[in-house]
């Protein structure tokens, strides 16, 4: 599983929407269990709650690698990534943001900006396939030690 610039920009981009998924298959699956299997076998539900258990699982790993390679980015590249691709904000909105965090000696424009997020992505992506590539394909190709 070798991530993209493209994949990540997508995984990025839809954070802010998982974590509101991820809240609402929580609340779902508290009152699915407080109610009881046997109503919710009567009414045919358990596929339902698998779906929603295994989708719930996905988007918690997806969170989860959000935030962990978000953390290994410096303290500017992790505003410009949260600010503009998590949160949302337009580049110019991004841009005063920025400002009002930090001084404007840098000329902090469109473009440097710009330039900024997509070296952080390339960034991030380097370091997820690292990780990948340490962790998960030793152990795949059946050389990995434990």
């Amino acid at each position: 599983m070798m991530m993209t610039v493209e994949k990540m920009e997508m995984l990025l981009r839809s954070a802010r929407e998982h974590r509101a998924q991820i809240k609402v298959y929580e609340l779902y699956m508290d009152n699915f269990e407080a109610d009881g299997m046997l109503y919710v076998a009567e009414n045919a539900e358990p596929i339902v709650y698998g779906r929603i258990k295994k989708n719930l699982q996905r988007l918690k790993l997806e969170a989860a690698i959000v935030e962990s390679c978000v953390c290994a980015l410096t303290a500017e590249e992790r505003f410009i990534i949260k600010t503009h691709m998590i949160d949302g904000l337009d580049w110019s909105r991004t841009i005063v943001e920025m400002e009002g965090k930090w001084t404007k000696e840098f000329g902090r424009d469109g473009r440097t900006l710009k330039q900024k997020q997509q070296n952080a992505l390339v960034k991030l992506v380097g370091l997820f396939n690292s990780w990948f590539e340490q962790t998960v394909a030793p152990d795949i190709a059946g050389d990995g030690s434990e």
